[in-house]
């Protein structure tokens, strides 16, 4: 993975210098990049752009999804930087938020945890992935998708290398357990099922029905189990303190399961916010527009404090 890091670097590098003489003096250089060091990338042009130059993060499909990254770099011009949301906001009809030039920057960084964590806890507790999407998505404020689905929908060979990243880059994060993918992910991306694409990732199709993979019994089974409707009752709780003191107190596995996923995030989020994002309402709106939750975590924080 290093290895390939650098290699697209210099890929970069090599572009950068080609390029660079022909761009108008007042000409944004940009790249557009889930992952890479800006600094680093910066560190390849020429001198002449670096004033101009930043990364630029859109979110795919960039035609749907609303959230754009602007990452600066240390020889970015607060003036280019203002021009350029200006543009991506008025013009393009973009939700801006300014990150900082950390691994998978913002979105990605905390929407994937999540998902890593839900994968983990899933684990855990034994909960079935069709269950699990069933109890992650519009049940939480987010989209039908939910975990598993949107694996799929990203590529798992995608997903895979988001983490990959971020197990290579981040050694010392105290949630570094967590950073890695699964052997039966690991199994279905090397039999060529990467999700949607290929028609067939964690769920496929065969005529009507519809199958999930389980990975105790590797192999596929029907899909269309549901969470069980005692816990299912809790989410349904308007009071969100009244509702997350009934996950953590109650002893069903799917409640357990859920209570276990948003203390990992909510935790995550306090401890890495200052090194991260420039607020919490950075996050918010990074995962909001991003992964498409109806409420970003700090957020979900500040209604659970007010509702005591």
């Amino acid at each position: 993975m290093i290895e390939a890091i650098a290699e697209r670097m210099d890929w970069k590098a090599d572009l950068y210098h080609k390029v660079a003489p022909f761009p108008g003096e007042h000409t944004i250089f940009a790249t557009n990049t889930s992952g890479l060091s800006i600094n680093t990338l910066a560190e390849n042009c020429p001198e002449s752009v670096r004033p101009r130059f930043c990364g630029v993060h859109f979110f795919n499909p960039p035609r749907y999804m609303h959230l754009v990254e602007i990452i600066p770099c240390v020889t970015s011009d607060a003036g280019i930087l203002d021009n350029l949301e200006r543009f991506l906001v008025t013009t393009l009809g973009k939700g801006v938020v300014r990150a900082k030039d950390t691994p998978n920057f913002v979105a990605n960084r905390i929407g994937v945890f999540s998902m890593l964590a839900t994968i983990a806890n899933a684990e855990k507790f034994g909960i079935r992935f069709d269950v699990v999407d069933d109890l992650t998505g519009p049940r939480l404020g987010r989209p039908k998708s939910a975990t598993f689905r949107t694996a799929d929908v990203v590529g798992l060979d995608t997903f895979a290398h988001v983490v990959k990243t971020m197990q290579d880059t981040l050694p010392d994060d105290p949630w570094h357990g967590y950073f890695k993918s699964p052997e039966w992910l690991q199994k279905l991306i090397a039999a060529g099922a990467l999700g949607a694409k290929t028609k067939v990732g964690i769920y496929k199709k065969d005529g009507k029905q519809m199958f999930v993979f389980d990975p105790a019994k590797g192999e596929y089974v029907g899909a269309g189990e549901k969470g069980d409707d005692a816990v299912k009752d809790i989410l349904k709780i308007a009071n969100p303190a009244e509702k997350f003191k009934k996950l953590r107190d109650s002893q069903h596995p799917q409640a357990q399961f859920l209570w276990a996923c948003f203390r990992d995030v909510f935790h995550y989020i306090a401890y890495h916010l200052a090194g991260i994002a420039n607020s919490a309402r950075d996050v918010d709106f990074a995962i909001r527009w991003g992964f498409g939750w109806s409420a970003g975590p700090f957020e979900t924080g500040r209604r659970l404090v007010g509702s005591k």
